[in-house]
């Protein structure tokens, strides 16, 4: 499953097929989450000093179709033209591009969510995405249950998860009871957030930062 997908199914409600969010981040945080996806398959990369030229742009490194819709429309979009731009930049086109949506289609598709349209007098007034399995989203709950309740050493994807703008609110992870707890492994997971040798974890942190710089600004 996608990064981006494991961050919807966290941000809806599964019964009432709504939002949880209270802001309007969550657009930032999937454009994110796709080329989250994409550099730790290897796809694309963000420049260094080391390569000699500007840094904090988007490269790729490969365009091999990764057989998923959704990363394969990104790579397709940064390999005939986004490619060499900023990550900032990349992230705004990304997060335009109807990408929501289409993230929820695919999870419609598969039997995770449900489509449900509410319509007074043949008009199109509300669309919900309920839980059809569940399974799913306890699945990506309970792995950052382990990591902000129980201490457990995230990954750099989870980090990521954790990091990204749209995060659902912690009570919605973790409960109520356990807000305390998780809100101090988060402090301890942005502080060992420091520059390492590991490229691709560099990578990701700088697109997490541009993503949240993105939200930040509340277009």
């Amino acid at each position: 499953m996608l990064l981006a997908e494991e961050m919807l199914l966290v941000a809806f409600d599964p019964e009432a097929g709504s939002e949880v969010l209270l802001t309007s981040e969550l657009r930032w945080g999937l454009a994110g989450a796709v080329l989250i996806d994409l550099v730790l398959l290897g796809r694309v990369d963000v420049s260094t000093k080391a390569d000699g030229g500007r840094r904090g742009r988007i490269v790729v490194r490969d365009g091999t179709p990764t057989g998923h819709g959704v990363l394969d429309d990104a790579l397709l979009r940064l390999s005939t033209g986004l490619a060499g731009q900023p990550v900032a930049r990349v992230i705004r086109v990304l997060a335009g591009a109807n990408l929501k949506l289409h993230l929820l289609d695919g999870l419609v598709e598969r039997g995770i969510l449900r489509r449900s349209e509410r319509r007074v007098l043949k008009v199109l007034v509300t669309v919900r995405w309920p839980a059809a399995n569940p399974w799913y989203r306890e699945q990506v709950k309970a792995r950052l249950h382990w990591v902000l309740v129980h201490g457990e050493q995230p990954d750099v994807r989870t980090v990521a998860q954790l990091r990204l703008p749209g995060r659902a609110a912690l009570k919605h992870i973790v409960g109520r009871e356990n807000v305390k707890t998780a809100r101090r492994a988060l402090k301890t997971i942005k502080a060992a957030d420091q520059p390492t040798g590991d490229r691709r974890r560099l990578a990701v942190m700088e697109i997490c930062a541009a993503a949240r710089k993105e939200a930040s600004r509340g277009e």
